[in-house]
């Protein structure tokens, strides 16, 4: 299988997301099917994202914006901003294509493109009108993977239609979507780093130096989310991770901050459609190899 190409692949877990970018592959594609609810708690890269949703249903936090994924539709994530996306179970699919700026700069330096354009990344919308074009030019890069010169040529092409619709009053939204920015960061490696604790809406007010009723006000403005639903959201994240690999229910809960195991046994089928078992048992059954981790 092509290192560019991927399927199947499970959404971010943590913070930061990493992926395998290198010379040979300045961008990856991933592809899947939604046969379960799928949901990447609050996170950022340090490349450009592309979501391209496939008859699906659910919604995605960009900075400030909240996108309703009715159907078609693309959600465009600038390096380093800070996005969450759930999405419903459905027969849908969705292609997520993250391209990394220092590994594509050996074909072609797109800063310096941008710049003769009078453009950014960060001039980038969070939405594109061009559904078909831009899923049909991702399908041809995955049938053209073999041809480097063919799948720059379609990379142009999607950055040309991106870039097309570049955001049209920057200043001032620019400065506002910086600060927020760097709030955001702050409060999710501030709940990467607690969620395990019996944490509460005060501590993480404290936490970026705001008052427990304006921080309420602000997250839920800027993530479309409470904070507690959040936290909640970042806790059943972990406890995926760590059911595989304790495979007990009761030193997950404990692990991840919920304390009672029945409430954890409860919020887990309700958030995943599962119980931690029936998960367990799910994901060693189709990945022996995981029993073992």
């Amino acid at each position: 299988m092509s290192e560019r190409l991927v399927y199947g692949k499970n959404p971010p877990f943590s913070l930061v997301e990493q992926n395998s970018f290198s010379y040979t592959a300045p961008y990856i594609i991933k592809q899947k099917t939604l046969l379960e609810d799928d949901f990447a708690i609050m996170h950022y890269s340090n490349s450009i994202e592309l979501t391209v949703c496939c008859n699906a249903e659910g919604y995605a936090v960009v900075e400030y914006d909240t996108i309703q994924i009715a159907g078609n539709t693309v959600v465009i994530v600038p390096p380093n901003i800070v996005h969450s996306v759930s999405l419903k179970k459905g027969e849908g699919c969705v292609y997520v294509m993250h391209i990394s700026l220092e590994y594509l700069s050996r074909y072609l330096d797109l800063n310096e493109i941008l710049k003769i354009h009078g453009v950014g990344i960060n001039d980038l919308n969070h939405t594109s009108s061009r559904f078909d074009d831009i899923l049909g030019l991702i399908r041809k890069m995955i049938e053209d993977d073999d041809n480097i010169f063919l799948c720059m040529s379609e990379l142009l092409q999607i950055f040309d239609i991106v870039f097309s619709e570049v955001r049209t009053s920057r200043s001032v939204r620019e400065s506002f979507s910086e600060q927020n920015n760097q709030a955001l960061h702050s409060i999710i490696q501030w709940t990467e780093q607690n969620y395990m604790k019996n944490i509460s809406l005060e501590d993480a007010a404290s936490s970026i130096n705001l008052s427990r009723n304006y921080f309420c006000h602000w997250f839920k403005q800027m993530s479309g989310l409470t904070f507690n639903t959040y936290l909640t959201n970042v806790r059943i994240a972990k406890a995926c991770l760590s059911i595989l690999k304790t495979h007990s229910a009761s030193i997950t809960a404990h692990e991840c901050g919920f304390g009672d195991p029945s409430y954890f046994n409860a919020i887990f089928k309700k958030k995943v459609g599962i119980t931690p078992l029936q998960y367990y048992n799910r994901k060693t059954s189709s990945n022996p190899s995981r029993a073992d981790e």
